[in-house]
């Protein structure tokens, strides 16, 4: 419901035009581009393409071009079609900050900084020519670090309470994929390191490296095959 609703509200929001923005034309009557680097559309075009990400250039953020891509493949080419996709992904972001928050605040407080991400990024939309501010309307890589960053809190969380090594391996594997959408994403990765070692009660040495062994693990099986490739 929560997403659903959050679709709705981002989806009707309409994106003015700004000095970033040429005037609406036709044929779609939108402003163009929709678009914070034109490097993303390309990769993703020439992925559906066939021809792969990393044609003519090295992207330190493939994981968003294929993200793209497949946005493309689903919707079609025309920029304000397949960013549908990216709005229907994206509103999950209230979802997971919700589930998030539900860990420590309880489920109906929870509701408050689910509320504020949904009014927030309203607010980004409506008043663009404003604030040239990211939001999910234009394709751009933030929401989605932000999207794996939360899913990644989550994973771990969830291995601290519940000692299930599998969310482990896999909340790192989500850490990589946000690392090879925006590379600064790495910086967590000392934090969950410490987080990792210290934060896990009565578990003996030999545990603790398994710990970091696993997170190593998670994150280089998803980020070194794209640097292969690269």
């Amino acid at each position: 419901i929560l997403a659903a609703a959050t679709f709705v509200l981002w989806w009707a929001a309409p994106l003015s035009c700004s000095n970033d923005r040429l005037p609406a034309e036709a044929p779609n009557q939108v402003c163009y581009p929709q678009i914070d680097d034109a490097v993303y559309s390309m990769g993703a075009a020439y992925t559906t393409l066939g021809q792969g990400i990393y044609n003519h250039w090295v992207t330190d953020k493939p994981f968003y071009m294929g993200f793209m891509a497949l946005g493309q493949w689903i919707f079609g080419p025309e920029i304000d079609r397949y960013l549908i996709f990216q709005l229907l992904f994206m509103s999950f972001l209230p979802v997971l900050i919700y589930l998030l928050a539900k860990r420590f605040l309880g489920s109906r407080l929870a509701l408050l900084p689910a509320a504020l991400m949904m009014l927030s990024n309203y607010n980004a939309i409506v008043r663009y020519n404003l604030l040239d501010g990211i939001n999910v309307k234009f394709e751009n890589t933030e929401m989605l670090t932000a999207w794996l960053l939360l899913a990644t809190c989550l994973l771990m969380l969830h291995w601290l309470q519940d000692g299930e090594i599998g969310a482990l391996l896999l909340g790192n594997g989500v850490l990589g994929a946000a690392v090879l959408t925006r590379f600064n994403a790495l910086a967590v990765v000392p934090v969950l390191v410490l987080v990792a070692f210290f934060a896990p009660k009565g578990a003996k040495l030999l545990q603790r490296l398994k710990f970091g062994a696993v997170m190593t693990a998670g994150l280089l099986i998803v980020v070194l095959p794209w640097m292969f490739n690269a």
